[in-house]
């Protein structure tokens, strides 16, 4: 069967989306043909005086049809999408959505479904595991699929091949739109064996439309086993598994093979939730001679040993990224943060060995008053010997399904409108944006920032 997948914008663009790419990879791997619609790169790669719109500043413009249409033809970009997504003659058309292309992913797969009466349209990605669908639904879509996609859009897909009213579908990690309303079929059982996925097809995109040169995304691993307040990613994603070193090592000499490249990106929540395993990792790079490198997202901990950051960066890490947010110890144990020992003990390992030590901060907290932001004012200036690179600073947002999101009434949040939540405290929009640019200011003057101000 054909099937058409679909990733409207907004999404980042220096590389392929590896979620989406994987459940082309497990449809594949099923016999059927696969056709890639990254519209979000596409658009980004044909607008170039409009790029302003895939930066941060600009992302709330994507939420709403009206947002679009004041930038874009909306009709006639409608019109040749769904022309084009038409022409392939699929059986089934699935799309990645996310909190900020839930609009324009809608209005498309209305005028598909317009346009080929009968299509079976999914939904899956961000959007579907982090918000309350009963709230955020398409009328005009089948199904949404919640948490990791591949075992269910290959179920659903042998489905909708053997003819079945996907009404009726009973699928664990699904939301069905049935005749009377939504049905939600419960959560799926989590892979255990990531192992046993295929490679995510990152052939199906063309390299060349993203802004990333370099390197290739890459996932050591799923999951996570910790619980930050302001996170959703855990829902999605389930507990921690890490895929074997082999596993990842064959993977990195493929793209090798494919695209020449050496460089990897990884995707992960976190790279060194089961270190043992990064260390083998890194001893089969460091042996095998390949300069195969890679950095991600860590998490801090106190155990953490030159020795064992020496052992990585032999075998490739050039970089590792910590989610920090804040530099009080009352906020970081209120969000569920790591301590500011382990901060201070994971920055001096990584340094210490040669690795790049990239961070990302959070203002505007609940929790958060001044006396904390000064108190990551000060960490800043004792540990920027240690830091890189301040990358960047965000306002504190609550989803819906996070820890925060479920309890804003006992905490005293109001939600307000577009996400800009306020408490009785004086924390709201205003304030918030206030921080940010000065934490920036500051992080620029001593010289661990260099982007710009807004």
């Amino acid at each position: 069967m054909r099937i058409a997948l679909v990733m409207p914008p907004l999404y980042g663009v220096d590389m392929p989306p590896l979620g989406i790419a994987y459940v082309a990879g497990r449809l594949m791997q099923d016999g059927h043909e696969v056709r890639m619609f990254c519209l979000n790169s596409e658009l980004f790669h044909l607008n170039p005086d409009k790029r302003y719109l895939w930066d941060w500043d600009s992302a709330d413009e994507w939420r709403s049809l009206e947002g679009v249409g004041a930038h874009f033809d909306l009709p006639a970009l409608l019109r040749e999408w769904t022309d084009r997504i038409s022409c392939f003659s699929p059986g089934m058309v699935g799309f990645s959505v996310n909190s900020h292309s839930l609009a324009l992913a809608g209005a498309l797969a209305g005028s598909i479904r317009a346009a080929m009466k009968g299509i079976p349209l999914i939904f899956g990605g961000p959007m579907c595991s982090e918000s309350d669908i009963s709230g955020e639904t398409c009328s005009c879509v089948d199904i949404y699929v919640r948490g990791e996609g591949e075992e269910s859009v290959s179920a659903i897909a042998a489905a909708v091949e053997s003819g079945v009213d996907l009404r009726t579908l009973r699928l664990p990690g699904t939301v069905v739109n049935t005749a009377f309303g939504l049905r939600d079929n419960g959560p799926a059982e989590m892979i255990g064996d990531i192992d046993c996925i295929p490679f995510p097809a990152l052939e199906l995109f063309d390299l060349e439309r993203y802004t990333n040169k370099e390197e290739i995304p890459i996932l050591f691993s799923r999951g996570c086993d910790f619980a930050c307040r302001f996170c959703t990613d855990k829902p999605m994603w389930g507990k921690y598994r890490m895929r074997a070193p082999e596993n990842i090592f064959a993977e990195m000499k493929k793209r090798y093979s494919s695209y020449g490249r050496t460089k990897f990106k990884c995707n992960d929540l976190m790279v060194n939730g089961l270190p043992a395993k990064l260390d083998r990792l890194s001893s089969l790079i460091a042996s095998s001679g390949s300069g195969f490198s890679w950095g991600g997202m860590a998490r801090a901990s106190e155990r953490m040993t030159r020795r064992q950051a020496e052992g990585w960066r032999a075998g490739g890490c050039s970089y590792l990224t910590y989610g920090v947010e804040s530099g009080s110890q009352a906020v970081l144990s209120d969000m569920g943060k790591p301590s500011k020992k382990a901060l201070f003990v994971s920055f001096a390992a990584a340094h210490e060995a040669g690795i790049k030590v990239n961070t990302l901060w959070m203002v505007g907290y609940p929790s958060e008053k001044w006396r904390d932001f000064f108190h990551t004012l000060f960490f800043l200036l004792r540990q920027r010997g240690n830091i890189d690179e301040f990358v960047s600073v965000s306002c504190c947002y609550i989803p819906r399904l996070s820890w925060l999101g479920k309890h804003i009434r006992e905490l005293g949040i109001n939600r307000g409108q577009g996400g800009n939540w306020y408490n009785s405290k004086g924390n709201n929009a205003a304030l918030r944006r206030l921080r940010r640019k000065l934490l920036l200011i500051y992080a620029r003057l001593i010289g661990i920032y260099k982007g710009g101000i807004s």
